[in-house]
């Protein structure tokens, strides 16, 4: 049975979207008192371009394709550029702005968070998928046309089932 690779890219890009706003307000609601923190309208535009940002920096880097053919470690070196990016875009956009509503914590905080719920996400859909491998689901069959060493090695290389690739 073949994964929908269209569900999966629609599934693990909506969830990474849900943990970015969700770390975005707690990162905020932890480093300002809650009442300034939602009467400021700039919260909402930086926001609102973050997610712009994940959108086009997922896309250049291509982090929702191929999610069967990729390692973890790449997965995560994937996912950790663009955490990279949001950081730095969110503090270039509070220092054009020199807005003290944000502070140094806050992104810190949005910086940790983000990284440590996509992360913890990515491990637990990688996980769950191995899983499933181990017990003969998600496989894709291969038919090796002639024989010859490199294909008995192949072969034989390839009879044990599928462990967690890192």
């Amino acid at each position: 049975m073949v994964i929908d690779q269209q569900s999966l890219f629609s599934f693990r890009r909506i969830v990474d979207f849900i943990f970015l706003n969700i770390s975005f307000l707690l990162a905020a609601y932890i480093a300002q008192p809650l009442t300034e923190l939602f009467s400021n309208e700039l919260l909402f535009i930086l926001l609102l371009l973050q997610n712009i940002l994940w959108l086009s920096v997922s896309n250049v880097v291509n982090t929702y394709t191929d999610f069967n053919y990729r390692s973890f470690s790449d997965q995560l070196f994937n996912l950790s550029r663009i955490v990279i990016v949001e950081v730095l875009f969110t503090i270039f956009f509070l220092f054009f702005i020199k807005e003290d509503l944000f502070t140094r914590n806050f992104v810190l905080f949005f910086g940790l968070i983000l990284t440590l719920s996509v992360f913890l996400k990515e491990y637990i859909l990688w996980s769950g998928l191995n899983r499933q491998r181990l017990k003969g689901k998600y496989l894709r069959n291969l038919l090796i046309i002639g024989h010859n060493e490199i294909s008995e090695e192949f072969k034989i290389e390839n009879r044990r089932p599928p462990g967690i690739w890192i």
